[in-house]
């Protein structure tokens, strides 16, 4: 991704899987677009949403994350912008239709913040997801592939 302008991609394939692929740092994650892109397309997911703001593009700190939050304004993962509303469009959207859907959102692991860090599954909070929970599934799935 060399511009990776705010974007939502929406499949207009019947068949299309109740998925939604999210990239909120395309170019400061290394790797993360072209992983959502391929994604998308491999899984015939419904949506792609793309940020189209760098995290260090303005240097306001944002109050979402709470008011001690380290996180700058233009961090679509870490506040209220067109990113967010695109996600809860999304969900909104769903949640309307009595669908249950999946969303993915894509984050670089960092080596000084997570070493030894592949990929980290989470849904969200810091609640250890339960066995049952979709989080976990996808987790174990990877996990099971990648050891076979």
């Amino acid at each position: 991704m060399d511009n990776p302008w705010g974007s939502v991609i929406v499949n207009p394939r019947g068949d299309a899987k109740d998925l939604s692929i999210n990239n909120v740092h395309p170019i400061f994650d290394s790797q993360t677009g072209e992983q959502c892109v391929a994604i998308f397309k491999g899984t015939n997911a419904r949506s792609l949403s793309v940020a189209g703001s760098h995290r260090y593009a303005n240097k306001h700190e944002s109050s979402y994350c709470g008011s001690s939050s380290k996180y700058l304004i233009a961090d679509s993962a870490h506040s209220i912008n067109c990113f967010q509303s695109a996600t809860k469009a999304i969900m909104d959207t769903y949640t309307f239709l009595s669908i249950d859907y999946t969303s993915i959102q894509f984050h670089r692991m960092g080596s000084r913040t997570c070493p030894g860090v592949d990929a980290f599954f989470t849904h969200g909070s810091s609640i250890i997801p339960l066995s049952k929970e979709k989080v976990t599934i996808v987790r174990n799935s990877v996990i099971n592939k990648m050891n076979s």
